[in-house]
């Protein structure tokens, strides 16, 4: 079976669509870019990542590709 890519369209510059852009360049800088110092999605020094509840991982790691 095919899926979709997009199955909504948002009012440009409404929440939803702000929400959409950020977290599609949020998933191109967590692919991309190694240094969490260069995305500008997040705060590096605030930022925190853990997976499925478990303990943090430090900020120098949690610019690594989070797919890995």
């Amino acid at each position: 079976m095919r899926r979709a890519e997009k199955t909504k369209t948002w009012a440009a510059g409404s929440l939803e669509d702000q929400v959409s852009n950020l977290v599609k360049n949020w998933e191109k800088e967590a692919s991309y870019k190694l240094r969490s110092s260069e995305w500008r999605t997040i705060d590096p020094v605030k930022y925190r990542f853990s997976c499925n509840g478990g303990p943090e991982v430090p900020p120098a790691l949690a610019g690594r590709r989070y797919f890995v």
